[in-house]
C-alpha cells in the first residue's frame, strides 16, 4: 500500500511540471540570462481618439531610471506634453448629461473619486496636470527592481500551458515560430490570459507577444496587448523594446480608441546582491 501511495505522489509531481519543447527551453535559458536588465529610459505615450476624430486627449512623458547607493531605482521625469482637444461633440454631451454621467460611468472610471464641482469644461480645461503626470509616472514605475518572474520561468502546469502551433512568419527580419500560451501569475485559472508568443527559430529569443485579456470592464469592447522584444546576440540577452495596448471603449454615447505605449532603451544590469 505504501508503494502505491509513493508511486501516486511521484506521478502527481511529474504531472504538475510542464514539459516544454527545445525551442521554448532556449527562451527559458535566455530569460534566465536577461531578467536583471533595467531600462535607463522610458517614453510613455497615451492617446484617446473618438471615432469621428472630434476628440483627441492624451499625454507623453519621458523618464530616466537610475540606481542609487541603496540599491533603489529612481525615476525622474525629463519632459512631458499633453493633448487636450475634447471637441464640440464631447462638450455638448457632458453639458446635457452632467448629473447622470458623473453618478454612473465616470465615477466608475475614477473609482468614485471625481468631484463635479472641481470640473470645469471650458476651452482652457486641462485634461491632465503636471502633478497627475508625476502620479502616473510613479504608478507606472513604482517597482522597477527586476524579479525572476514571468511565463518563461513558470513550469507548473496549473499556471501555464504552452502549445507549439504550425504557424511561422518573418517578424523584423527574423524567422519566428508561434506558440499558444495560457498563463497566470496568480495561480487562479480565472486570471489566465491567452498569449501568442513568437520565438525566433534560430535563437529561441522572443520577438513578439500578442494577447487579449479574457475579462474586461463593461464599457470596454476589446483590448489588444502587444510586446516587442530586442535580442542582443553579443550578450545573449533580450529585453522589451515596446509595450503597446489598444483599447476600444464605448462610453458617453461615444466610441473611442485608447492607445498606450511604453518605449524602453538604454538598458543596464541590476547588480547581484550577495
Amino acid at each position: 500500500m505504501k508503494k502505491i501511495i509513493l508511486v501516486f505522489l511521484i506521478l502527481t509531481f511529474i504531472c504538475t511540471v510542464y514539459a516544454f519543447d527545445e525551442l521554448w527551453q532556449k527562451a527559458q535559458a535566455l530569460a534566465e540570462n536577461s531578467w536583471r536588465l533595467v531600462p535607463g529610459r522610458s517614453i510613455v505615450s497615451s492617446l484617446t481618439v473618438s471615432d469621428n476624430q472630434s476628440m483627441r486627449i492624451g499625454f507623453d512623458f519621458e523618464v530616466a531610471h537610475t540606481l542609487d547607493t541603496d540599491g533603489n531605482i529612481l525615476t525622474e521625469i525629463i519632459s512631458y506634453t499633453t493633448i487636450d482637444d475634447f471637441g464640440v461633440d464631447f462638450r455638448e454631451i457632458l453639458s446635457e448629461n452632467m448629473e447622470e454621467l458623473f453618478e454612473d460611468e465616470l465615477n466608475e472610471m475614477f473609482d468614485g473619486d471625481f468631484d463635479i464641482e472641481e470640473f470645469e469644461m471650458g476651452e482652457s480645461f486641462e485634461f491632465i496636470s503636471e502633478k497627475e503626470i508625476n502620479d502616473i509616472a510613479d504608478d507606472f514605475f513604482k517597482d522597477m527592481i527586476p524579479k525572476r518572474t514571468g511565463m518563461f520561468f513558470e513550469t507548473n502546469s496549473r499556471n501555464i500551458t504552452v502549445n507549439r502551433t504550425r504557424e511561422t512568419k518573418m517578424i523584423n527580419s527574423r524567422f519566428c515560430q508561434a506558440y499558444e500560451v495560457s498563463y497566470t501569475n496568480t495561480g487562479r485559472r480565472r486570471d489566465r490570459d491567452d498569449v501568442i508568443v513568437w520565438l525566433e527559430v534560430s535563437t529561441g529569443a522572443p520577438v513578439l507577444t500578442e494577447s487579449r485579456p479574457r475579462r474586461t470592464p463593461p464599457f470596454v469592447r476589446s483590448v489588444i496587448i502587444n510586446t516587442h522584444y530586442v535580442f542582443n546576440e553579443e550578450t545573449n540577452q533580450f529585453f522589451v523594446e515596446l509595450f503597446e495596448t489598444v483599447t476600444e471603449i464605448s462610453i458617453l454615447r461615444q466610441r473611442m480608441s485608447m492607445t498606450l505605449s511604453v518605449k524602453r532603451d538604454d538598458y543596464w544590469e541590476y547588480p547581484v546582491v550577495n
